[in-house]
């Protein structure tokens, strides 16, 4: 049980630091490309909120990628494991 823990702790590790490396770079753009002078500041904060989303989304969908490739390394799932697929 040690060993599950220190490696999902450390996957953790990895999933924040991703985070908090694209939170940085968004907070640094932000603040480079201010609102101020702008003719429409809030049609420019509206597209500055989608692009900082449409990023943290992005980023998401790495860290999902880490925990899967870590839940591959580790054998979590069973060989011959099925896959549910939902369909609509």
């Amino acid at each position: 049980m040690l060993r599950q823990l220190l490696v999902g702790g450390g996957v953790s590790v990895v999933n924040i630091a991703i985070h908090a490396l694209v939170m940085t770079i968004l907070v640094w753009v932000a603040r480079t490309v201010s609102a101020e002078n702008k003719s429409h500041p809030a049609v420019f904060l509206m597209a500055i909120m989608i692009s900082t989303v449409s990023v943290l989304m992005a980023a998401h969908a790495v860290e999902v990628i880490v925990w899967s490739l870590a839940y591959f390394i580790a054998h979590a799932v069973p060989a011959g494991g099925n896959l549910v697929i939902l369909h609509s």
